[in-house]
């Protein structure tokens, strides 16, 4: 199975490789949904996206298995104060009623028929190359997103602060 990854050079921390990415979103997820009530979504959206923009670049230029595990971890603290705000989004574009339930339903097939592709197409990809092409799918996602994203989002204010963040 190593063989197929294309990380044959860092066979025993690949379990890392995965694990490190599920303890940061696991641990951050919480801390990044509560920075984006307080700060506002727009603002966390972004530097979110970047993290994981970045991080993925790191993942796919990385070497040795130290630095493809520190570019693991960045990937999940992104992912998890992405997480909040991509989430939030059909609830606060979407009025209450069937328009919100039917924004909510495509949300999750397209999240999880996206999720299910991406992991087919970078196993199809990198099996019969033998590279590290599964992980490089964050960097060319990044700056397509970032600006159409954060358009849709709106500016949030906070309660009793006549100020928009």
């Amino acid at each position: 199975m190593h063989r197929f990854t294309g990380l044959p050079s860092i066979r025993a921390e690949l379990a890392w490789v995965q694990g490190i990415y599920a303890l940061a979103f696991g641990g951050f997820l919480l801390p990044g949904a509560r920075a984006g009530d307080l700060l506002g979504r727009r603002r966390t959206y972004q530097p979110g996206l970047a993290i994981f923009t970045v991080a993925s670049v790191m993942v796919a230029i990385s070497q040795g298995p130290l630095l493809m595990i520190v570019a693991r971890g960045l990937q999940g603290l992104g992912a998890a104060i992405l997480a909040a705000p991509s989430l939030a989004l059909p609830s606060i574009q979407f009025p209450e009623g069937a328009e919100r339930r039917r924004a909510a339903s495509l949300y999750g097939a397209v999240a999880g028929v996206g999720s299910m592709h991406g992991r087919w197409r970078s196993g199809r990809t990198s099996w019969p190359l033998n590279r590290r092409l599964h992980r490089r799918c964050g960097p060319g996602s990044g700056p397509g997103t970032g600006r159409p994203a954060s358009c849709r989002i709106p500016r949030a204010t906070v309660p009793d602060s006549p100020r928009p963040w």
